[in-house]
């Protein structure tokens, strides 16, 4: 189970992103309504509106990919997975992408044991 995790965060992930997306994002109301000072949840929209902007999601991606994949961190690839994808579906595909699979192929590999990873028999 504790192997299942990092994908089951990831699926979470794709599917928050999703409806960040789909129920926040792109409805043409709530773009007016938020324009007209509306209710609480307009700022982390708007903030959410500014990452996807400034790619800042995917360059977040990309570098915890990068990190993930040079370190071999199980827990930085799976938060290379989780924040590309939220990158691959709001709208930074195209970093976020090689962060999403820079830590997929980490999580992907067999987990190094202590004796693997220290030279010990």
């Amino acid at each position: 189970m504790k192997r299942m995790l990092p994908w089951l965060a990831v699926a979470a992930a794709f599917a928050a992103a999703a409806l960040t997306r789909y129920g926040l994002i792109e409805p043409e109301g709530y773009g007016f309504l938020c324009e007209a000072g509306g209710p609480w949840w307009c700022a982390p929209r708007d903030a959410v509106i500014v990452a996807f902007h400034s790619k800042a999601i995917g360059w977040f991606a990309l570098a915890a990919g990068v990190a993930a994949f040079v370190a071999r961190h199980r827990p930085t690839a799976t938060l290379a997975a989780i924040i590309g994808a939220f990158g691959l579906v709001l709208y930074n595909y195209e970093l976020s992408a090689v962060g999403f699979a820079l830590g997929i192929l980490v999580l992907a590999r067999p987990a190094r044991t202590h004796a693997a990873s220290t030279g010990t028999a």
